[in-house]
């Protein structure tokens, strides 16, 4: 229905028996090993890096606030945008080469395989995709990085931002230990 405005006119039901007596049941889930190669490393990074980040940021800031004087989670929201952007970095960079596979999937068997960025591919099954990946070069696979960098950090930082505020509101916050006092010399 994307790529073809003749069966976004003839609605989802229309589209998906059109599919499926023309090319079959099968092709319905195409796309299903790229988006499985990119959200599963995605999510398992987003969710471990922003635990990780998380508490090295929350450390850090008990003890700014410590050393400057300052109330006492006064510096958590800055904790918490600040892990989200570096877990939403990373698991953009983990993701990107599947990203850049998925996008490029766009079905039509007139497709080569090539490097241009506009052009789309045919690759069916992990193996011919993963020899999509592997033909394009490190250089190839992680071309467009820039901007999905700067989108999911962004995004993924609202999401925890606002994660950590629904747990807080419900009481279920899960602050890591507050660290040990640090005891300044006089």
């Amino acid at each position: 229905m994307q790529t073809d405005a003749a069966a976004a006119a003839n609605g989802v039901v229309s589209t998906f028996r059109t599919i499926v007596s023309t090319e079959g049941v099968r092709s319905l889930y195409k796309g299903l090993t790229p988006i499985a190669m990119r959200q599963l490393p995605y999510t398992v990074t987003k969710l471990v890096t922003y635990e990780f980040f998380l508490r090295a940021a929350t450390f850090a800031s008990v003890r700014l606030e410590q050393a400057f004087d300052l109330q006492a989670g006064s510096l958590r929201p800055a904790s918490i945008v600040t892990a989200g952007l570096l877990a939403g970095a990373l698991s953009a960079i983990v993701s990107h080469p599947a990203d850049l596979l998925l996008t490029r999937l766009c079905g039509s068997p007139t497709s080569t395989l090539t490097t241009n960025v506009a052009e789309c591919v045919v690759a069916n099954g992990f193996v011919e995709q993963a020899k999509y990946l592997y033909s394009l070069g490190l250089r190839g696979a992680y071309s467009g990085l820039g901007p999905r960098l700067v989108m999911t950090s962004a995004m993924t930082s609202i999401q925890f931002t606002i994660y950590e505020g629904v747990r807080s509101a419900l009481g279920v916050a899960g602050l890591p230990p507050p660290p040990k006092p640090v005891i300044l010399p006089a």
